[in-house]
């Protein structure tokens, strides 16, 4: 099963010729999840090749503009394209309100139900389906922030066929203990589950984490995530400045990734004053090697 995610945007507050605002889709099997929107998501998505009809939800980290007004244009074009599948979009509260005085305002009639469900910044389960779960998590910005955590479920566990067959176990019997149950023989012997089954692999697990200073309590809820994208707005030099406005340096979001335990790094979220990331690159594999920056277009595999 696919599990990736997709940079459509890097930017911070003010978006450059080569970056534009937050905004990254996360594939999962057949499922796309969008995580922050803004401006000019459409765009890259339509340059990257990605079907933004078939995003089911949409995960908005805050209210700050460079994280979800590409929502706007987002919906009307889906609108336009006669969307019918309903759109969950899960934030902090006040979206509901604003997107409301826009429908009102354009007098913009949508053909497809868009749900938004507001949340008080807390660790908790805001999406689970059969095969995946999101969970909020708290953040410290200026105003409420909200970071996600992506989990794939753990799977059945898988039949050891081999030794089924060499124990006579019969074929009607298999369902029942790829489900987790024990095997009785019609003489009473007991064959319990572990003996007749593998372990399912390791569940993969992505958590996004943008425009906040370091949560040092975050590390036990997302120690050993296979992906852990964190947003680096500053270079170090400029830790007082990031700390003024509630952000993160480089070296703060690598050293957190190590302490963590993550199997690897993306920093994005970048302020506009830096034309190269270079120095991005250098100063966080300086504290956890196996860093990488947010450059648009990238997809990186979770696994």
């Amino acid at each position: 099963m696919p599990f990736d995610v997709t940079i459509l945007g890097s930017s911070s507050a003010t978006p450059t010729l080569t970056r534009r605002h937050s905004s990254q889709v996360l594939r999962f099997g057949d499922e796309k999840f969008l995580i922050d929107c803004g401006e000019g998501t459409q765009n890259r998505c339509m340059e990257y090749g990605i079907n933004f009809q078939k995003i089911s939800h949409i995960f908005i980290s805050h209210l700050h503009g460079d994280h979800f007004l590409g929502l706007f244009g987002m919906i009307n074009t889906m609108n336009l394209l006669s969307r019918k599948k309903p759109l969950t979009i899960y934030t902090t509260q006040g979206l509901k309100n604003l997107l409301d005085l826009h429908y009102s305002t354009c007098n913009l009639v949508l053909h497809f139900d868009v749900e938004v469900i507001e949340i008080i910044p807390d660790f908790q389960i805001v999406y689970e389906s059969a095969t995946i779960k999101v969970t909020a998590m708290p953040l410290e910005h200026r105003i409420p922030c909200i970071g996600w955590l992506f989990e794939e479920k753990r799977g059945e566990r898988k039949l050891n066929y081999e030794q089924c067959k060499k124990l006579g176990i019969p074929f009607k019997a298999f369902a029942s203990i790829k489900n987790g149950a024990d095997f009785k023989t019609d003489n009473g012997t007991l064959f319990p589950n572990e003996e007749l089954t593998f372990e399912p692999r390791e569940t993969l697990r992505y958590a996004y984490i943008t425009d906040t200073l370091v949560q040092p309590q975050l590390k036990k809820q997302i120690s050993g995530v296979n992906l852990l994208y964190h947003e680096a707005t500053f270079l170090h030099n400029l830790e007082s400045r990031a700390h003024e406005t509630f952000h993160s340096t480089g070296k703060e979001a690598a050293i957190f990734a190590a302490q963590a335990k993550v199997g690897r790094l993306i920093v994005g979220h970048f302020s506009s004053r830096y034309k190269d990331l270079e120095a991005h690159i250098e100063e966080c594999r300086s504290q956890f090697p196996n860093s990488d920056v947010a450059i648009e277009g990238s997809v990186f595999p979770i696994k």
